[in-house]
């Protein structure tokens, strides 16, 4: 069987660029023949060149649209299986990918389908308001992307896709990672249970695994500290409990630790071997 894996990286990383890297590693180690299609947001310029195109191509991008029919004429494979489309490829990819005759498989690593800035959070309270828009208003309305051009190019974004049912005509197969996407998918999107399935996502276990993971030394908090994550919660959460909290991220504090907070601090990481070492705590 082919597989031909599409990916738009992302500019800082992050956890669904880490899935799709051992997805594809696993692939492989189980014999499967697996090709790579990918773009990255750091390619992407820091300045209104580089804001422009992630604008336009986020729409539709041409000339990947064009790239990516070549890739697909020339291995012929069986199954096309997208991760992140966007700034650099679009959804307008997939009919593309149905026309010529290749099975669609999409991992959803989020809530792309039914919220422009994937994560139905406003900033600061949970959000539905573009469940049933058709045009991605509500995020102009609200300011979700904190300013106007991205605010207009996730609204527009959300209005093509959802307009021309370009993930609901044009996938085989979704895969969520939790039963609750699975059932927020069949409930609020209309997709059937049979065209679902759930994964999780897929993560490297140490060569020397803790031997018993209850002797650890704090709880661990491991994200961006976006509102959405949570950490607020937990700091709370343990903050009541009298428990020790560690927080790795990319932040010398949070603004939801307090000065009495003597045991809920964060801690910096450089790279993945001193993250694992956190864990191992």
């Amino acid at each position: 069987m082919k597989i031909l894996h599409v990916t738009n990286y992302h500019r800082e990383g992050g956890g669904s660029d880490n899935a799709w890297d051992r997805t594809i590693k696993m692939s492989r180690e189980r014999g499967l023949d697996v090709s790579l299609f990918c773009k990255n947001s750091k390619d992407l310029p820091e300045n209104l060149k580089g804001k422009a195109s992630a604008f336009f191509n986020g729409i539709y991008a041409p000339r990947t649209h064009t790239e990516l029919r070549e890739k697909i004429r020339e291995i012929r494979p069986d199954i096309v299986h997208v991760h992140e489309l966007y700034p650099l490829i679009s959804p307008w990819i997939l009919p593309m990918c149905k026309a010529e005759g290749a099975k669609v498989v999409m991992t959803a690593y989020d809530y792309r389908l039914s919220c422009p800035i994937v994560t139905h959070h406003d900033g600061s309270n949970i959000c539905h308001d573009c469940v049933t828009s058709r045009t991605g208003l509500p995020i102009v309305k609200k300011n979700c992307r904190g300013n106007l051009p991205e605010n207009l190019a996730f609204a527009l974004r959300h209005a093509a896709q959802k307009n021309f049912r370009l993930f609901l005509d044009n996938v085989d197969q979704f895969i969520v990672l939790n039963p609750f996407s699975a059932e927020w998918f069949t409930e609020k999107l209309a997709i059937s249970a049979e065209k679902i399935s759930v994964q999780p996502c897929i993560v490297d276990l140490p060569d020397n695994p803790v031997s018993d993971p209850a002797a650890g030394e704090y709880i661990l908090f491991a994200s961006r500290a976006a509102p959405e994550k949570g950490a607020e919660i937990l700091i709370e959460a343990c903050r009541k409990a009298n428990l020790p909290l560690r927080l790795a991220c990319k932040q010398e504090t949070h603004s939801a630790i307090r000065p009495e907070d003597k045991n809920i601090r964060c801690v910096m990481n450089k790279d993945r071997v001193e993250l694992e070492q956190i864990y191992r705590k």
